[in-house]
């Protein structure tokens, strides 16, 4: 008994050493800092000069930029927040790690590191063994630094009735790495973002006047479809003219008369409709161009006005010259044709709007909000059954907030299960016990003699007394009482009790 007493005494004395060690080192601000991230594996310990390492090299310079961001938010270097900020950050491609500074704003020196390293074969560089595809066209500019290396490639931006987005084409990593303008701590999103850049985007259209619809492609070629539906496609410095009978589009610097390109057909000749201008800037160089839709007609009834498109290809240039009000049917544009929009009724496709620009762009723009804001479907019973897991369908699941859904049903379920388990050991023990006759099962305890079961104890030889804090145990003659050294022990734990008190106490007082 002595023995294990003793083992007892010394395992709680090293748990509570470690303890209070462990608040010492938080109080006066170690170099070990405790690690907000998972996928970025430790070498070695900190202190030791050790690093993580972490899947590649813009991974590892974004994790260390945001661990250093989230240790200067919390204190560190023995320092509360605020007076430790973020310092140089430096690379050394030969031991393949990359060192963020913590500087202390007393002393204005550097005070601690965070360290992460990458793996062979995993720098910035190194990704452009798949190739980068073209920047997704969008209504900022793109970013970059992707995953924490950084990107070039050729910007270009487009504007087509008035709506400008901007993209960039032949991308490519530099080999340098860079500071992500959102850092985030987790390293998922990181790891998303890297893989998303090799993959191909999708077009980002806008609806013009008159039945018109202008795209942009991740390349920066521009598509311009007719009312008619007839669509051309245009390299950025493309010009000239595409034919696709009855159909036709030319595409021309502003400022040069309009012509209708030649038929070959000698009964039928082309007669312009509907058209917009679309402005197109590669390297900051930017060229403003008529985009003129045209369809024939017989020959000789034709009447092509020469002119400008008007910017947001609101109302025809019909063939005599005047704008017009109508859709634009490729016979020259019939004046109070009303409005129309059709829904596609998903969020695949954008819906189709002739006539008034400014109401087709609302139209789009509040499809738009709504297939971004409406939540995927969920299916699933949602209870406990094999099949009542929660399961989220459609492209705009986000993994974060299903993962916390699926979190919440199995902790439910776990609660579930739990309480119906207590319940059936309630149910087993009560069934065990039933018939079962306690007076006699006590009884048999003081059965003794020859011949006879029991445990032959006898009710006079067992007595139990007062004592300081244990009661005193007389068992057949035998005394047993705690020994003197479990006071001692207990005397120790009261005063590491009162120490690590009193050192919590220092630490709210001090840093107030």
């Amino acid at each position: 008994m002595r023995w294990l007493l003793c083992m007892l005494a010394r395992t709680l004395v090293r748990r509570i050493a470690v303890l209070l060690v462990a608040a010492l080192f938080a109080c006066l601000g170690g170099r070990v800092f405790a690690a907000d991230y998972t996928m970025c594996i430790p070498t070695a310990p900190v202190s030791t000069g050790g690093a993580y390492l972490c899947p590649d090299q813009g991974i590892a310079a974004a994790m260390a930029q945001s661990s250093a961001a989230y240790h200067v938010s919390r204190g560190a270097c023995g320092l509360s927040a605020g007076r430790v900020s973020v310092g140089a950050t430096n690379v050394d491609t030969s031991s393949r790690i990359v060192q963020v500074m913590l500087v202390a704003a007393n002393t204005g020196g550097n005070c601690a590191a965070v360290r992460m390293a990458w793996p062979a074969n995993e720098s910035c560089q190194d990704r452009n063994k798949n190739k980068l595809a073209d920047a997704a066209p969008w209504y900022s500019e793109p970013s970059t630094c992707i995953s924490g290396c950084k990107v070039q490639g050729t910007p270009f931006s487009q504007s087509n009735g008035g709506v400008k987005v901007y993209g960039m084409r032949d991308r490519s990593y530099t080999g340098d790495i860079c500071t992500p303008s959102k850092p985030g701590n987790e390293i998922g999103p990181l790891t998303n973002e890297k893989e998303d850049g090799n993959k191909s985007k999708s077009d980002e259209c806008s609806a013009l006047g008159s039945g018109q619809t202008a795209c942009v492609k991740p390349n920066g070629d521009h598509c311009a479809t007719s009312s008619t539906g007839k669509t051309f496609c245009w390299k950025p410095d493309q010009t000239g003219e595409q034919k696709s009978d009855p159909d036709a589009q030319t595409k021309e610097p502003i400022g040069k008369p309009v012509a209708p390109p030649p038929s070959t057909d000698p009964t039928k000749e082309y007669q312009r409709s509907e058209g917009h201008q679309s402005t197109v800037c590669v390297n900051n160089t930017c060229t403003t161009y008529n985009v003129t839709n045209f369809v024939k007609t017989g020959a000789g009834t034709a009447k092509n006005s020469s002119g400008d498109n008007s910017p947001d290809g609101s109302g025809n240039t019909s063939g005599n010259g005047t704008p017009g009000k109508g859709s634009g049917s490729g016979s020259g544009g019939k004046d109070g044709d009303p409005d129309s929009a059709t829904d596609s009724g998903d969020c695949e496709t954008a819906p189709t709007c002739k006539g008034d620009t400014l109401k087709c762009l609302h139209l789009k723009y509040t499809w738009k909000s709504q297939c971004n804001t409406t939540k995927d479907e969920i299916t699933g019973s949602g209870d406990c059954s094999p099949g009542g897991v929660p399961v989220c369908i459609g492209k705009g699941c986000k993994a974060q907030e299903y993962a916390s859904l699926l979190q919440q049903w199995r902790g439910r379920c776990a609660a579930e299960d739990d309480r119906a388990k207590l319940g059936r050991d309630a149910a087993s023990g009560a069934a065990d016990a039933a018939g079962d006759s306690e007076s006699d099962a006590v009884s048999d305890l003081w059965k003794k003699g020859p011949g006879q079961d029991g445990q032959g104890l006898d009710r006079n030889k067992l007595t139990l007394g007062g004592g300081e804090l244990f009661p005193s145990i007389d068992i057949m003659g035998t005394a047993w009482s705690p020994p003197a050294q479990l006071y001692s022990v207990l005397a120790m734990i009261r005063q590491l009790v009162i120490a690590a008190g009193a050192l919590a106490s220092m630490y709210i007082l001090f840093k107030k």
